[in-house]
């Protein structure tokens, strides 16, 4: 079992994009919400879409310490295991790049808990939720992705117990729950409406908590949760697009907005998915000191 985060905590969720989709997270608000006593707790989405271990480290001054937590949820593997190479043929080139990605993976989470437990943050660490290789989906799966994310949550296991971390063994709970019940999406890593319910559920059920019937959540999220989704985008914009183009976090912002503002006029985007992060970064990284404001604010006066 989980402890039920105190009155008065400062909660961040780090992690991937299934973090940064903030789903699970206002399940995970409103539960608290309804419960007596628990009228200060505060949870911030750290998220990032394409986020890895590694990139958690790189922004971990900017992004997560700002938010003075107590307390932090921490969740990474599907994007560090460099998942796409499974799909090569088994040669030594191909073990030689899932090999130092694994490697590099206990490197970056090793150094990421040292920053939070040194800043006197408790910390929750889980497993890699699993990848969902073998039920139907029109997109085929990755072969041996199942076991890789196996591989990935045993190192969290050792070394949570190393460091004298909680864990949440997520990859062994929601691998039961999928025994019996849909939980992704057909790219077969992120939830659909109902998986981001069951990951909150299952969450809440290791701290003792009722998550409440699946219902439609309430309208208060809404300005809050679209100020989180404009933030979390600027990031996953650093994260995926603008190293990629030989520039750093640590890069400054004036030579970083050229940059992806060149781009979004010539609308060479590359992929095609990487559009919207491209715009949100040229329209939003100029606010981002008020987007995090706005969610303050939006604690303050809608929230909790």
């Amino acid at each position: 079992m989980l402890p039920v985060f105190p009155e008065g905590s400062r909660v961040v969720f780090i992690g991937d994009s299934i973090t940064a989709g903030n789903i699970s997270l206002q399940w995970i608000i409103r539960a608290y919400k309804q419960m007596e006593g628990y009228e200060n707790i505060r949870f911030f989405n750290c998220g990032v879409a394409g986020g890895t271990a590694e990139f958690a480290v790189e922004s971990y001054e900017k992004d997560i310490k700002r938010y003075n937590p107590t307390h932090a949820v921490v969740s990474f593997g599907i994007n560090d295991s460099r998942r796409e190479f499974l799909l090569e043929n088994r040669d030594e080139k191909r073990l030689e790049i899932l090999t130092e990605a694994y490697e590099k993976y206990k490197i970056s989470m090793s150094r990421l808990l040292d920053m939070l437990l040194s800043d006197g943050v408790d910390v929750i660490l889980s497993t890699p939720f699993p990848y969902d290789e073998y039920s139907d989906s029109p997109e085929a799966p990755l072969p041996g992705g199942y076991a890789l994310m196996l591989g990935y949550s045993e190192f969290v296991r050792l070394i949570a117990k190393e460091k004298g971390v909680k864990l949440y063994d997520a990859n062994a709970c929601i691998s039961k729950v999928m025994a019996s019940e849909s939980v992704f999406s057909n790219d077969r890593i992120h939830p659909h409406s109902h998986g981001y319910y069951v990951l909150a559920r299952e969450f809440l059920g290791q701290q003792g908590i009722d998550v409440g019937a699946e219902s439609p959540l309430p309208e208060y999220f809404t300005r809050w949760h679209s100020y989180v989704a404009r933030l979390r985008k600027v990031q996953a914009a650093e994260c995926m697009i603008v190293r990629s183009l030989g520039l750093t976090f640590e890069s400054p912002t004036d030579e970083k907005m050229e940059v992806m503002s060149e781009r979004v006029e010539s609308e060479n985007f590359g992929r095609p998915v990487f559009e919207s992060f491209y715009r949100a970064y040229v329209a939003d990284k100029p606010h981002e000191e008020e987007l995090y404001s706005l969610i303050d604010e939006a604690y303050e006066n809608e929230i909790m």
